[in-house]
């Protein structure tokens, strides 16, 4: 199977192994359903800067989610630090609820991977209902706050001045003893909906 990874990886990458159909279910929080996902190792690679996967995932909707993996072997454990969509270009992608994706894991200085390593998809996460810069994403932001958070209550402002503008979060209301500074990490993690994974492969760097 001809790997998709970017040209600049691939001058100093050695392709390592191709992976094989597993199963898996995603489990998304109380107002997403759960649902069987399977989830496909396309390929993997790794040259002295960075382990590269790709994976080919059954989403549980359509939102624009993105997956959250990690590396692991010895003591070390690795996040995803970039995530590229494979065809992000193509008409009709997002309407597609099974998706490719690019992950790639940083290594540090003088790190020597082993013959094998463990990849586990832990997670998947999705703005919802389009998250803070839509009208719909706000409101179903105030709403999960409003049971997770109750007494958190915020809303949304946009200024505009010389050479453009932005947009802010105004809270309205907090409870006593709260910073802005939490509340505002409850708000990001309100608007946003995950989906658990318990996938995991060994990867093979010894071929």
């Amino acid at each position: 199977m001809k790997s998709r990874l970017p040209n600049l990886l691939l001058m100093t990458t050695c392709i390592l192994g191709l992976g094989a159909l597993y199963l898996t279910t995603l489990s998304a929080g109380a107002d997403s359903p759960e649902k069987a996902t399977s989830v496909e190792l396309v390929s993997y690679e790794a040259n002295f800067a960075y382990v590269t996967v790709e994976l080919c995932i059954e989403l549980p909707s359509k939102a624009q989610w993105l997956p959250y993996a990690e590396l692991s072997f010895g003591q070390s454990k690795i996040t995803n630090t970039s995530t590229l969509l494979v065809d992000a270009k193509k008409p009709g992608i997002l309407d597609q609820e099974n998706r490719c994706y690019i992950l790639s894991f940083p290594l540090r200085e003088n790190e020597v991977l082993p013959g094998k390593a463990t990849l586990t998809l832990e997670m998947l996460k999705a703005d919802r209902d389009g998250g803070l810069m839509a009208e719909a994403g706000v409101l179903a932001t105030q709403k999960q706050l409003a049971l997770t958070h109750p007494g958190v209550k915020f809303t949304t402002c946009m200024e505009s001045g010389e050479g453009g503008g932005g947009g802010g979060i105004k809270f309205k209301s907090l409870p006593e003893g709260v910073s802005g500074e939490q509340a505002m990490a409850w708000v990001w993690e309100a608007s946003e909906v995950t989906a658990q994974s318990d996938w995991s492969v060994r990867l093979d760097f010894s071929k």
